[in-house]
């Protein structure tokens, strides 16, 4: 064998390994209202498909997660191309449910926080 045929031979071997993409399992996002008022950094487990600990649904185009409480329930939809989100929801009272202001921002992904051990 060559050495020409020996190099392509290898690269073939390795083009496998090349071709698979490394993916994060969690990523974090800092997003921040249209108002300045920051949200704090979320948490995406994508292997698990949670939110901010919560079930979500994954695409590579949408993150969509609920946040329910005993005092309401609020519906989070992340633009992942356009880097945007919006919420809505209904705030739970005692003198029944009444719908919550929509919030609207821009979220970007960060590296994941410090921690202290």
């Amino acid at each position: 064998m060559n050495r020409t045929s020996k190099i392509a031979l290898l690269a073939l071997a390795i083009a496998p390994l090349c071709a698979t993409a490394v993916q994060a399992e969690t990523i974090y996002l800092k997003c921040t209202r249209s108002d300045g008022q920051d949200w704090g950094t979320i948490p995406i487990n994508l292997a698990n498909a949670t939110a901010d600990g919560k079930p979500a649904v994954i695409t590579p185009v949408a993150i969509h997660w609920d946040n329910n409480s005993q005092y309401g329930a609020t519906h989070i939809d992340i633009d992942r191309v356009a880097g945007t989100f919006f919420t809505s929801g209904v705030a739970h009272t005692r003198n029944g449910d009444r719908a919550m202001p929509t919030e609207q921002g821009s979220c970007t992904m960060v590296a994941a926080p410090a921690t202290k051990f």
